[in-house]
């Protein structure tokens, strides 16, 4: 991926103590500085035009913030991935951003909005080490799921040689809890 490129990211740290070892073995963008995440569109625009881009951004994301849940493990031809449950925002998300930037996600190559998911672990060369690899993923994450996630931001992330960093970021917003009281009496 060439310097300047630039992606839109949903970190989710609550996976980050689930999946952080695996993604550190088998995820070079985690070498790269990028945290567990979803991503929402990549490549992006050029740097200066995605920061100009982000009250459009902001306007697509909508008013409220995701609350979803990673379920279970997925093998998906050479990686292991978590996806969200439910997908509904990130779906209406990422098409948005698809159609208001008219950009394809991953240029094209999976489709015009790909399945939403959280990457752990690309595949190895060898089909019986990526097997392996799975099922060592899956023995070691699978009793810890279903995991709550609550993101609190989304990420604009610009490469630079071999390191992605964090160029802005959108603060997600979670609706209010209207609390009822009960009067006894009257």
């Amino acid at each position: 991926m060439p310097t300047g490129q630039t992606a839109l990211i949903l970190p989710v740290p609550q996976a980050e103590a689930l999946v952080g070892a695996w993604r550190a073995r088998f995820d070079k963008h985690a070498a790269q500085g990028v945290p567990a995440h979803i991503t929402l569109l990549s490549p992006f625009l050029p740097p200066d035009q995605a920061l100009a881009a982000l009250p459009q951004v902001r306007h697509v994301l909508g008013p409220d913030a995701p609350r979803f849940s990673l379920t279970g493990l997925h093998r998906w031809p050479g990686l292991a991935v978590l996806c969200p449950e439910p997908d509904r925002w990130f779906q209406r998300v990422m098409a948005g951003l698809c159609q208001a930037f008219h950009l394809l996600p991953y240029g094209g190559r999976y489709g015009d909005v790909p399945e939403p998911h959280l990457t752990v672990a690309y595949g190895a060369d060898d089909p019986r080490t990526e097997g392996a690899r799975f099922q060592a993923i899956a023995q070691d994450v699978s009793a810890h799921l279903p995991l709550a996630c609550n993101p609190q931001q989304v990420q604009l992330l610009q490469r630079r040689d071999q390191r992605w960093e964090v160029l802005a970021r959108l603060e997600l917003r979670y609706p209010s809890v209207e609390r009822r009281s009960t009067r006894l009496g009257p």
